[in-house]
């Protein structure tokens, strides 16, 4: 059995990086592929999830103050990721810290992918991180791009200048945002391949083995990426219509956001506990891309707030399955009823193509 190995951003403490790593592993092992994930750590990344944010405490010295007010609720999280990381991630045995101990993976791995998620984004990744663009790998192993995104702003002309040697040393090139095509097309004198995030490429069955049992009766399951006041508004007018219990999980802070209704912080949850909540609640409100997909995946009612960063992956989305009402604005009604059915065939239609270009990938032979 053919070994690829894959360097994405497996390590946050967020649930999009997480389900999107188990997600192409899986997809990669239903392929006939032994997959295994490099335990490689963006140090620049990784500081905003350590317990204390030292690198902060200079410029932002309140920052201090929460690392100390929360270290309990932060330990929660750390053991609850990490907890899924050694149960349902394949990850290398060793961590590598360098181009030069990454170079003895090309005696072990077949052929490498890289993605998906941030790892092309500068601001995410403190500049260019070569690793991300397979600069250690042999010229005699295959060199995929599956689905990294870049983001839409950072990108300098020094920045592409130095990743244009090493995009064009792929094999196989492919982005998740359509915003980035022509810009990298017109870098390389390449072909990108507009491809789905790895979340997308399973059915709901393929996440049952994470799914946990839920007793919390009916609720709304919100998940928040952004400050959004709007957002809250919305969620507390619903609550008190429907008489709903909230349950939600913030990234912008760790006290209670919604005082006007009966609701839990979730702050800390594990990545199959959260997939769990998604999928039990009767409605979910989120600004966040992957809790946007995962509404699909599971045919939630759901409403999509605008973000400041992300907002064009999720209108690309949206709006190639015909889901652009479920974006929030002065029109919009929760309980419109949304046509699954039309919905998954225009999900399984670009899912092929995503599979097609990936298994295209990892056969070809030059």
């Amino acid at each position: 059995m053919e070994k690829v190995g894959t360097v994405t951003l497996h390590y946050p403490y967020n649930y999009g990086s997480t389900l999107q790593a188990f997600a192409l592993q899986k997809v990669l092992e239903q392929m006939g592929y032994e997959s295994e994930i490099i335990d490689y750590i963006c140090m620049y990344d990784f500081e905003n999830y350590k317990l204390f944010r030292i690198h902060q405490y200079k410029n932002r010295p309140k920052t201090f103050l929460s690392d100390i007010l929360y270290l309990k609720k932060n330990l929660k999280r750390r053991h609850s990721f990490r907890k899924f990381h050694k149960k349902y991630l394949k990850i290398t045995s060793k961590k590598y810290n360098s181009i030069e101990e990454l170079k003895s993976l090309n005696t072990e791995m077949n052929a490498f992918v890289a993605g998906s998620d941030q790892i092309w984004n500068f601001e995410c990744t403190g500049g260019v991180d070569s690793v991300y663009f397979l600069d250690f790998v042999s010229s005699s192993k295959k060199k995929i791009a599956y689905a990294p995104s870049m983001g839409q702003n950072g990108q300098n002309q020094k920045d592409l200048d130095t990743i244009k040697p090493m995009l064009e040393s792929f094999n196989s090139l492919s982005i998740r945002e359509k915003s980035m095509e022509k810009k990298l097309e017109s870098l390389t004198n390449r072909d990108f391949e507009v491809v789905l995030d790895p979340t997308l490429l399973l059915k709901s069955d393929d996440y049952s083995t994470l799914l946990n049992k839920d007793n919390d009766g009916k609720y709304i399951f919100v998940y928040l990426l952004e400050p959004n006041n709007e957002l809250v508004d919305y969620v507390s007018k619903l609550a008190k219509e429907k008489e709903l219990k909230v349950l939600y999980i913030s990234n912008i802070t760790k006290k209670k956001i919604f005082d006007s209704v009966n609701s839990e912080n979730l702050y800390g949850l594990a990545p199959n506990e959260f997939l769990s909540k998604l999928k039990n609640a009767e409605y979910v409100v989120t600004n966040s891309f992957h809790a946007t997909v995962f509404s699909i995946i599971f045919e939630k009612r759901f409403a999509t707030f605008k973000t400041r960063k992300s907002f064009p992956r999720m209108l690309d989305l949206l709006g190639n399955l015909g889901l652009t009402n479920r974006i929030m604005d002065s029109n919009f009604n929760m309980d419109d009823q949304i046509d699954f059915k039309t919905v998954n065939k225009k999900l399984e239609l670009l899912k092929q193509n995503s599979i097609n270009f990936l298994k295209s990938a990892l056969s070809k032979n030059d």
